[in-house]
């Protein structure tokens, strides 16, 4: 191979490392867990020194006893960086090709209320404005098109049916359970039942999910722009909430 040949592979090389560094490469986060969402929960309460440990029931009590299951009342969700709602939808870009579009916000507000080992309400409500993903265009059209953040800023989950645990939430001990309710996003507001995980942490409760929606079922209409080839029809809303008490 002569020398013109080799100059010619290498800058295809570097062109194709670019292509991948620029355009395919992502940074996005990772799918919602329980498992990392309660390391970033211990992370911060280990840096913080915030940790508590809920004194435990004791011997004889029972479960359904407020004045001894130590979770039983109001918890609301903590505005921090553990905190937060988004979506997650593949498309297609001019150029790229398939990828996949991440935007989440820490703008979370609401309460859950636990009385023995039952969930009795939830009450979730999101700043869909504060939306932010790795694309400041793809953000500012957000406001305009698709989600229409200008025009519809909050998103709301409310519990209709309480929930049954199985047993009180014990420390390091995962619980699974389905959250049957209304979210009301894009001004439409529909019935939907959405899996999450969840498990106590010190002196917080960490919950986790995501549930896959047909835009059209809430009014959405698909974006456009020169660089957009397609959006898919459905996408995933994800959920991460460290509660505390009060």
């Amino acid at each position: 191979m002569n020398k013109r040949w080799i100059s010619l592979a290498g800058i295809a090389l570097v062109g194709l490392a670019a292509v991948w560094f620029f355009f395919l490469r992502s940074d996005n986060p990772d799918p919602v867990s329980l498992d990392d969402a309660v390391g970033a929960v211990t992370a911060t309460t280990s840096a913080t020194g915030s940790a508590e440990t809920l004194p435990e029931a004791p011997a004889g009590s029972t479960n359904g006893d407020p004045a001894v299951a130590g979770l039983d009342g109001t918890w609301t969700v903590l505005s921090d960086e553990n905190s937060f709602a988004g979506y997650r939808v593949g498309e297609e870009l001019v150029g790229v090709g398939v990828a996949e579009a991440v935007g989440r916000t820490s703008g979370v507000s609401g309460t859950l209320e636990l009385e023995g080992s039952t969930l009795t309400a939830v009450s979730i409500e999101v700043d869909m404005t504060s939306l932010r993903s790795d694309d400041t265009r793809r953000d500012g059209a957000m406001s305009r098109q698709a989600l229409q953040t200008g025009a519809f800023p909050t998103a709301v989950f409310v519990l209709v049916e309480a929930a049954d645990l199985g047993s009180i939430p014990e420390e390091g001990v995962a619980i699974s359970m389905t959250a049957i309710g209304d979210l009301t996003l894009h001004g439409v507001t529909k019935a939907i039942e959405i899996p999450l995980e969840a498990q106590l942490v010190g002196d917080q409760i960490v919950v986790v999910g995501s549930i896959d929606i047909s835009y059209g079922d809430f009014g959405i209409q698909l974006p456009s722009a020169p660089i957009l080839v397609g959006v898919e029809d459905h996408g995933l809303i994800e959920l991460q909430l460290a509660f505390a008490r009060g």
